[in-house]
């Protein structure tokens, strides 16, 4: 399987920057994310590796072969990358059975009957739709019309697999099941996959890595943990997270870490000690906590909201300028407009530089 390797890659449309210099490892059998809001680079980045875009600068590597380099213009065409691609749309041939569209490539090179045949039933069984065979598109639901897309690139035998969004056709069930199964394929093949999703819940749960981007630029790339845990800066802290992190502005000195606007004082643990100056105190919602009385870790606001979400409660806490986003178990009891101390886990707390939005403790 191959190592994917971007370097210094730029691609322009007139004035507009899609990419901007980007430096970029996606390593052998990984199942590698690009994520991002929209407009941020992400499909782009994609078609230049598959050799859609051509780049406007710099270089591709697909498994230690150069397909791509500005300098030289070599330009390796799509047919010769040994990718394949699975996009948003399915594509299917409607006056094709599920048999023939996923043999389709296999037709095309001419291979035998029976190496066809013997081909696309495996595939079929391996994406769980052995028995739709004789049926149209048109007969099928979406969850399966996806399934036989992907079924007609893995026939290839390529080493490379190149996913656009491919399920945000599918609704919210269709999509928790393709989830599991996309990554039970990486599993069990250990392919090189390179997704493309705006999707935060699609990265998490599938990825091995994740490289987050905006407007062209490259923010983090790391594992799902790290990027939810350890996020590079404030706009990946922002970004990523089901409830939005809580970002407070404040000053650390002596191991103390405060806000003199909304009477906040809180003592720092010792594996935060050394943080100082001006920073911005990052944290998750489960990292807070409705406590019962004050301590040197809690802050006094008024219960803005109580959301009750099944196995949780979402609450919303008003302190001076800041709603604080907590998410407290099930079966909490508080009501809006008690006042509440809110406990600060700030063992878990993520601190960045006040001006850049920069991770101070990253690395």
């Amino acid at each position: 399987m191959p190592e994917i390797v971007l370097k210094n890659v730029t691609k322009t449309f007139g004035s507009v920057c899609a990419v901007d210099d980007l430096d970029l490892v996606i390593p052998d059998g990984s199942f590698f994310t690009l994520l991002g809001p929209s407009g941020c680079g992400k499909t782009t980045t994609l078609r230049m590796i598959a050799g859609l875009e051509k780049p406007t600068g710099g270089v591709i590597t697909i498994g230690g072969k150069t397909v791509f380099d500005s300098s030289s213009w070599t330009i390796v065409p799509p047919g010769k990358r040994n990718v394949g691609l699975v996009f948003q749309s399915y594509a299917l041939w409607p006056h094709m059975t599920v048999w023939d569209n996923i043999a389709f490539p296999l037709t095309v090179k001419k291979l035998p009957m029976e190496e066809r045949k013997a081909k696309v039933d495996a595939v079929m069984q391996q994406v769980q739709i052995t028995g739709l065979g004789k049926r149209y598109p048109h007969e099928l639901s979406g969850g399966q019309q996806q399934r036989v897309a992907l079924a007609r690139e893995l026939v290839t035998g390529a080493d490379l697999l190149l996913m656009d969004e491919p399920l945000s056709n599918l609704d919210a069930q269709l999509r928790l099941e393709m989830r599991a199964e996309l990554k039970k394929l990486h599993r069990n093949t250990g392919q090189t996959i390179v997704y493309v999703t705006h999707d935060q819940l699609e990265a998490m749960t599938m990825s091995t890595h994740i490289a987050i981007m905006k407007d062209g630029l490259l923010h983090q790339v790391a594992s799902p943990d790290d990027i939810y845990c350890k996020p590079a800066n404030t706009f990946v802290a922002e970004f990523i997270g089901g409830l939005p992190i809580n970002l407070i502005e404040a000053s650390a000195s002596g191991g103390i870490i405060e806000n003199e606007q909304l009477h906040m004082r809180l003592e720092l643990p010792d594996i935060h000690k050394t943080v100082k100056g001006k920073v911005t105190l990052g944290m998750r919602p489960e990292e807070l906590r409705i406590a019962n009385a004050p301590s040197k870790t809690t802050v006094k606001g008024t219960v803005d909201s109580v959301l009750p979400a099944g196995s949780e409660v979402l609450i919303r806490v008003r302190i001076g300028e800041y709603g604080l986003n907590i998410k407290e178990r099930r079966g909490i009891s508080i009501d809006m407009g008690e006042e509440a101390y809110v406990d600060f886990n700030l063992g878990e707390a993520v601190f960045f530089d006040a001006d850049s939005g920069v991770n101070l403790l990253a690395g």
